[in-house]
């Protein structure tokens, strides 16, 4: 309950990143379109914990990165390997 009540106050810097809260857990998302990084975002959240004496535990925290495959690239490295590439 009290995390629940503390991080009302935590928000992204930037109006392109999401914040999304459940329970004890916090998941940040940072457009690459974005005007702020993912490390000023990151400290943002970190320097939020230690004002607020909260721990993050790092051993937990993850970072995953999703992009769009370049397929052009994709086909070139498949055909490389000698791969076949589906398509359709």
């Amino acid at each position: 309950m009290l995390y629940a009540i503390m991080e009302s106050g935590l928000h992204p810097l930037s109006k392109l990143n999401l914040l999304f809260k459940f329970a004890d857990d916090t998941t940040l998302v940072v457009s690459a379109d974005s005007d702020v990084g993912l490390d000023q975002e990151f400290q943002d959240v970190k320097d939020w914990a230690l004002v607020n004496k909260m721990i993050l535990n790092l051993i937990k925290t993850k970072e995953i990165v999703f992009q769009r495959p370049n397929f052009k690239e994709h086909q070139q490295q498949a055909l490389a390997w000698r791969v076949d590439v589906c398509t359709r």
